[in-house]
């Protein structure tokens, strides 16, 4: 899977993610995500919260909520964010390193 694809969850299909770790990384076991969500389901912060358009409409990256899961748990869709690289790494950045 490369980075920045739209992935669902197989036990929730209706949730998407964006995948934010890079190709190889699944061979130990785990992939890192972050939800996307509605622009009504969250308080958004510009620099923390990247606003994207997608198929199901403009979502909220939470980078916030990032996790980890194993691939088996998720459906990669065609779908990919690679375009927003940069307003990804910088609220990657706030939420790490408080830049």
């Amino acid at each position: 899977m490369d980075p920045y694809t739209i992935v669902r969850l197989k036990s929730h299909p209706d949730h998407t993610f964006i995948l934010l770790s890079y190709p190889g990384v699944e061979t130990n076991g785990t992939v890192v995500v972050a939800p996307l969500l509605g622009e009504d389901q969250i308080a958004i912060v510009e620099t923390l919260h990247p606003v994207v358009p997608t198929p199901m409409g403009h979502r909220v990256i939470a980078v916030e909520r990032l996790g980890a899961v194993v691939p088996e748990i998720i459906i990669p869709t065609e779908d990919t964010l690679i375009e927003y690289d940069y307003l990804i790494h910088r609220a990657l950045s706030r939420l790490f390193f408080g830049n």
